[in-house]
């Protein structure tokens, strides 16, 4: 394997292929974020660092090669936010991993923003395919579970820390991390499906936004891909998923009274509001108790401690944000509303930056759906999305201010932006 004018030659016994080095940036930068932080496969293969190693390189070479062309008008309210986090972690923190973190974070938007639009299409695709196969495993689990429950015993435990405590024993933890089976479903007992995140709530990065990038792509295939994921995801159980199902309900309804721009920035702020005022002022226990008139339709519905604990660590690191404005010296390691636990990672830029960025997203969202009704792949995509981004602002943001998280969304930015190239040029020729 060698280095050609900016293309990877690989010799093999019918030729040399090249392949350009942008493209396998942008692998690189997707496999980088399916093997750190939450996603623990190359865990379980005990193959994590060899990996990582391997696709750093990658990436900071596909970063040489198009940072030489790259326009500073290309710098986005994202990669602010980053560096901004970047900033703050070498001034007040100076933790080894989450600087790495941030700095391959920068690489890997510099390589999604600038990949010529073949090649990004073709990531895009690697990525889909990528998430569809980890929740086609997932689902293959589901089914051998509950038909044969006495796999459970099969089952990989994962320490606070992100490492697995016990050796794979049977093919079918092969297939991916779940919780124990304390949930009913027509009588049989289920587990809480996570393929191979920390947790379930880790379902809405890892699994809903490729399956909103796949629907967004327009085109029949992916969005069969998408039903795949999102099937899986479903079958998780997990309230996070349940919750950004029932936020794109919402929007649903409410896009015909108020316009997609204000829905991405203005309105997962409201959510926000409404959720901290909720918890304040009307109190946990009467969101229990509603959460308990739910759970009488399936346990797996009860969210009791998620909530809690939850709403408390939002309250306290509200507190903890505003009281420090140039961010915190301890980042929580809970998971919350992404502009709180934002402002502790970057200040109060943070945030900012963040709600730069979801504006700059709705009003771009709001011109690729002009011109197509509620039915259509592109519709159902947005509110798809829309609903996984309340989510991650009001209540759950989990690797959001971390690689995984900003990659994954970065690339449906990137989609959304080169959609509107298309259709625009499509315009101006008819």
């Amino acid at each position: 394997m060698t280095l050609v004018a900016g293309e990877v030659q690989v010799e093999t016994a019918a030729g040399g292929v090249r392949v350009p080095l942008t493209l396998v940036a942008l692998v690189a930068a997707i496999l980088l974020a399916y093997s750190s932080g939450s996603f623990l496969i190359a865990e379980v293969l005990g193959i994590k660092r060899y990996v990582q190693v391997f696709l750093v390189f990658s990436l900071i070479a596909g970063a040489v090669h198009v940072g030489l062309h790259f326009r500073l008008r290309s710098i986005n309210p994202l990669m602010g936010f980053v560096f901004a986090m970047l900033v703050t972690e070498l001034a007040l923190r100076r933790q080894t991993l989450y600087v790495f973190d941030a700095l391959a974070a920068l690489l890997a938007l510099l390589v999604i923003s600038s990949a010529p639009r073949e090649t990004f299409w073709i990531g895009a695709r690697v990525l889909v395919w990528l998430a569809t196969l980890f929740a086609s495993m997932a689902l293959l689990q589901w089914v051998l579970l509950f038909n044969s429950p006495e796999l459970g015993a099969f089952r990989l435990f994962v320490t606070d820390a992100g490492t697995i405590e016990n050796s794979v024993k049977h093919p079918a933890m092969y297939l991916g991390l779940f919780r124990e089976q304390i949930f009913n479903l027509f009588g049989r007992p289920i587990a809480r499906m996570q393929s191979f995140t920390m947790e379930p709530s880790l379902n809405v990065v890892y699994f809903m936004l490729p399956a909103c990038l796949a629907i967004l792509m327009n085109r029949r295939l992916y969005f069969g891909l998408a039903l795949v994921i999102l099937a899986f995801c479903l079958l998780s159980f997990s309230g996070s998923v349940l919750l950004s199902c029932a936020f794109s309900a919402l929007w649903l309804v409410m896009l015909t009274f108020v316009p997609l721009r204000f829905a991405f920035s203005y309105g997962t702020l409201l959510l926000l509001a409404g959720y901290l005022f909720a918890i304040q002022r009307v109190g946990y226990d009467a969101i229990i108790a509603g959460i308990a008139v739910l759970a009488q339709y399936g346990d797996f519905l009860a969210k009791n401690a998620s909530v809690t604990v939850r709403g408390l660590a939002a309250t306290e690191n509200l507190a903890t944000a505003i009281a420090q404005p140039f961010g915190s010296t301890n980042v929580s390691d809970m998971a919350g509303p992404w502009p709180i636990n934002a402002a502790l990672a970057a200040g109060w830029a943070g945030p900012i930056l963040i709600f730069f960025f979801l504006r700059s997203l709705g009003r771009r969202a709001e011109r690729l759906n002009s011109g197509y009704n509620f039915t259509s792949r592109t519709r159902i995509g947005t509110l798809v999305l829309l609903g996984a981004l309340s989510t991650i602002v009001a209540f759950n943001d989990y690797q959001m201010t971390a690689y995984a998280g900003i990659v994954l969304v970065a690339f449906i930015s990137r989609a959304i932006d080169l959609r509107l190239e298309s259709e625009d040029a499509a315009s101006s020729r008819q």
